[in-house]
């Protein structure tokens, strides 16, 4: 199993709010989980080497340890001819783009986030 617990973090937990049919807020109830702690040395390269594909969301593009990671598995994805898929899943509020109470806002236009993911597109086999 690649899996590994990390006994300092708590699993992320988002609530879904259904108002009404068009409107459904996310309320992002961590911050700082398990996943937002992953770091390159997380990563297993064998592990990686015995996988069809590699599946990064965006979201874990967002900060600097686990870009870090992320660029570190894609490292050995393509070392080892996995297939590489990006879920672009942004969300503004973890990009520290909304408060933590506007998980609503799908998106807010930032040029910042718009080059730091053009950087890592050319990287993926398959975009989603």
């Amino acid at each position: 199993s690649g899996i590994k617990v990390d006994p300092e973090r708590l699993t992320a937990l988002v609530l879904l709010g259904l108002k009404d049919r068009e409107t459904f807020p996310l309320v992002f109830y961590r911050e700082n989980c398990a996943d937002m702690a992953l770091r390159g040395e997380d990563i297993n390269e064998a592990f990686i080497a015995s996988s069809k594909a590699l599946l990064i969301t965006g979201t874990h593009f967002s900060t600097d340890g686990v870009y870090k990671a992320s660029i570190q598995a894609l490292d050995y994805a393509a070392k080892h001819n996995v297939q590489r898929v990006l879920d672009i899943d942004y969300r503004p509020v973890l990009w520290g783009l909304a408060g933590k109470a506007d998980g609503e806002t799908r998106f807010v236009a930032d040029q910042k986030v718009s080059q730091h993911v053009q950087k890592i597109l050319p990287r993926f086999d398959l975009i989603v």
